[in-house]
This record gives C-alpha cells, sequence and structure tokens, in this order.
C-alpha cells in the first residue's frame, strides 16, 4: 500500500541522523501557497509598476500645466500693463483736448465779449460804410421753402435790431473774400491787357501774384470747395463757394490741397504756387466771381486794408 508520508533523513559524519516524517497533503498546500504567494507579488509588481507609469505621466502633465499657466499668467499680467498703459495715455489725451476746446471756448467767448464791448451802432456802421465804399454788394439769400420755426412778433428793440444787423455784417465778412491769396506783388491786374504769351490785345479776369514754386496759396475767405481738379489753361485750379452768390478761383497751382465738398476757413492753405496750364512762370492767378461773374479782387483787397486801418 502506498504511503502517504515522505521520510526524510539527514545524516552527519559521525554517522548519527535524523529522520523526518512528512505528510504528501501538507507538501502539495506548502507548494500551491508558495505558487499563489509567488504569483499575487508577480501581480502586484505588475500592478505597481503600471500605477507608478501612470503617475509619472500625470506629474508630467501637472508640471506642463503649471508651467503653462504661469506662462499665460505672466503674459496676462503684460497685456493687463499695456492696456492700463494705454488706458492712461488716453485719458492724458483726453484731457488734452478738453483742455485745448476749454482753451478755445475761452478764447470765442473773449472775443465775443471784444466784439460787442464798444459801442454796436458804431461798429455797424463802419462795417457797412466800408462795404459801400469799395462797392461790395451785401446781400443773404433766404430761403422761404426750407425754413420754419415760433411765430415770436418783433418787440421794437432799436438796440437788438442793430445788434442783429452787425451779426450778420460780421457773419457776412468772415465768409467774404478778402485779403491776399499769396504775400507776392501782383504782375497783372484785372482788366484790359497784352496777352503774355501770343502779345494780343485781351481781358483779364483776375488778378496775377508773383510767387516761387511751393509757395503758401491761403483761401481768402471761408466757404466750401465747389472744384478742385487740372483744367485746360488754368492748370492745377481750384474754386471755392463762400455763398451768397461769391466764389473765388484759384490757378496754375502747382500742388492742390483739398478736395471737392471740403470746407475751408479763411486764411487756410488749399494749395502752392505753381505754374501749371497756360503759364510764363510761377505765379498764383486769382478771381473773384459773383453770381458767375468776374468782379475786379482789388475792391476785397482794399477793403481788407481799410478794415485793418480801423482797428
Amino acid at each position: 500500500m502506498k504511503s502517504d508520508k515522505i521520510h526524510i533523513i539527514i545524516t552527519g559524519e559521525s554517522g548519527e541522523g535524523r529522520t523526518f516524517l512528512l505528510d504528501r497533503r501538507t507538501i502539495r498546500k506548502a507548494f500551491f501557497a508558495c505558487v499563489s504567494l509567488f504569483a499575487f507579488l508577480f501581480a502586484g509588481t505588475i500592478s505597481g509598476c503600471y500605477h507608478w507609469q501612470e503617475k509619472s505621466a500625470l506629474e508630467k502633465k501637472l508640471t506642463e500645466v503649471e508651467q503653462k499657466s504661469a506662462s499665460e499668467k505672466q503674459l496676462l499680467s503684460c497685456e493687463l500693463a499695456d492696456s492700463r498703459k494705454e488706458l492712461g495715455r488716453i485719458r492724458l489725451q483726453k484731457l488734452r483736448v478738453i483742455d485745448h476746446y476749454e482753451t478755445k471756448l475761452a478764447q470765442l467767448r473773449r472775443e465775443t465779449e471784444k466784439i460787442y464791448s464798444g459801442d454796436i451802432h458804431k461798429r455797424a456802421k463802419l462795417i457797412k460804410a466800408l462795404m459801400d465804399e469799395v462797392g461790395i454788394r451785401y446781400e443773404f439769400e433766404e430761403d422761404p421753402s426750407h425754413s420754419g420755426g415760433l411765430y415770436i412778433a418783433p418787440n421794437g428793440d432799436k438796440e437788438g435790431s442793430v445788434i442783429d444787423e452787425a451779426d450778420r455784417f460780421v457773419y457776412f465778412l468772415r465768409k467774404l473774400p478778402l485779403g491776399r491769396p499769396v504775400s507776392g506783388k501782383i504782375s497783372s491786374l484785372y482788366g484790359r491787357r497784352r496777352d503774355p504769351l501770343n502779345h494780343k490785345r485781351a481781358f483779364h479776369a483776375g488778378l496775377d501774384f508773383r510767387g516761387h514754386r511751393g509757395d503758401k496759396v491761403h483761401v481768402t475767405g471761408s466757404g466750401i470747395v465747389k472744384r478742385s481738379s487740372y483744367q485746360r489753361g488754368f492748370g492745377n485750379c481750384i474754386v471755392v463757394d463762400h455763398g451768397n452768390g461769391y466764389e473765388t478761383l484759384y490757378a496754375h497751382l502747382s500742388k492742390r490741397l483739398v478736395k471737392k465738398g471740403e470746407r475751408v476757413r479763411r486764411d487756410q492753405v488749399i494749395g502752392l504756387v505753381g505754374s501749371t496750364g497756360r503759364s510764363t512762370g510761377s505765379h498764383l492767378h486769382y478771381e473773384v466771381h459773383y453770381r458767375k461773374k468776374s468782379v475786379n479782387p482789388i475792391k476785397f483787397l482794399r477793403i481788407a486794408r481799410l478794415l485793418a486801418s480801423k482797428k
């Protein structure tokens, strides 16, 4: 009969020995226990390595996210600093603009007070006398088909009516083409003359002013640019509509600095002296028109001198 026991005999050099008796089932259990323990330890090792790798990957990703966040935070801080700097610049510019317009407003108030500080009767009469003296027509164009407002009966205030009339004269004079468009001397007068190119008798519809190429040309009254183009004969030419039937023409320009439809103010530079078109040399041809007909610009130069002498 097969025995379930295993005998283990251990002997030494002296001849003595020891005998160990082990049960086969106990050995099998121990073996399976060792194998199970080894398998468990092996699986734990594999799982630990896998989790360690995942942890390392997460830590690396977290580090990248932190670095990216720090970089974006620094970028946002720089953008915020730039935005604050730009906002400060805009505020400073706004304050400068406000200060500029407050200065202009104060200047306008002083000029208004100056206009009305003297004897308004004498001022109105002076303006009217000067205009009558040089033969300039004083007419305001009103269009009843494009007007309205409340009806207010006149109160018979003569002082108020004189002030209103003076205001109308002042408004009219602001737009009236007065003074010289350039500082050069007159080289050809208005009226009949000998043509400088074909030497035949001809009519000169304006004044010619001597000048150098590039000299500034100033508009002689406020208005709207009616034409700014190149014309045969006139070359580079600008026409300004001053209202009330008055227009001025500036010809032979080397360069035009304003466009059609643009609003201009008295003394504004609108072009540069040249010799374009039918011309013998650098000069400005200047004309004044009233109701589509040319008039002698000398009248308007004369009233400008008279107004300057009466100040």
